[in-house]
């Protein structure tokens, strides 16, 4: 393998870490009181000790920068090769009537409750409240079959991406609620809807 090789492994593997310290962080949201132990985490991902202190660093720039941003967001604009950075108004999404009519009877499968489950949790914790691919070759397949199965969950923004409904983010917190407490749930009443869990 040449230097070159090496170094593209290596840093696609740095990449990953750095994609899995940001999931870690994520789920850190509703412990204030609880620590997070970096040092057990950097272990547990066999992180260099001389890259660690670089990614608390990074970490904590990314912090200052969406505090920053408050109100605007980043978008990637491209021309020809050349990608470009750009600042916009953050658009609230749109409401419940840009998404499809919700059905007084909703029958989901446990396991589109549990892809529902995540896509709420990535809009609002990871993705923070930026919209799904659901077009390209590279988009997520099982939130496209969900989109395709309960298109009521989701709205277009005009920007190509698609956001959950206030329908779905009602539906994913209740159910995450539930979840968390390890309650065994059949019927759902989201609104005037009623929601079976088979």
């Amino acid at each position: 393998m040449s230097d070159q090789e090496q170094i593209r492994n290596s840093f696609g593997t740095v990449l990953t870490k750095l994609h899995q310290i940001i999931e870690t962080l994520a789920k850190f949201e509703d412990h204030e009181q609880e620590k997070l132990n970096f040092s057990k985490l950097a272990e547990a991902l066999e992180l260099p000790p001389n890259i660690i202190e670089k990614i608390i660093e990074l970490v904590l720039q990314f912090q200052y920068l969406y505090e920053c941003l408050e109100g605007y967001e980043l978008n990637i604009k491209e021309q020809g090769a050349i990608k470009y950075f750009v600042l916009t108004t953050k658009r609230a999404p749109k409401t419940r009537e840009a998404s499809a009519l919700v059905p007084e009877k909703v029958k989901i499968c446990r396991e589109e409750a549990c892809i529902l489950n995540d896509v709420v949790y990535s809009f609002k914790q990871v993705r923070r409240g930026v919209g799904f691919d659901l077009t390209s070759k590279d988009a997520n397949k099982k939130i496209c079959q969900l989109f395709s199965n309960h298109p009521y969950l989701f709205f277009k923004n005009g920007n190509d991406l698609y956001y959950p409904s206030e329908f779905a983010l009602e539906l994913g917190q209740k159910l995450l609620s539930y979840k968390k407490v390890n309650q065994n749930l059949t019927i759902l009443k989201i609104r005037d809807t009623e929601v079976q869990i088979s």
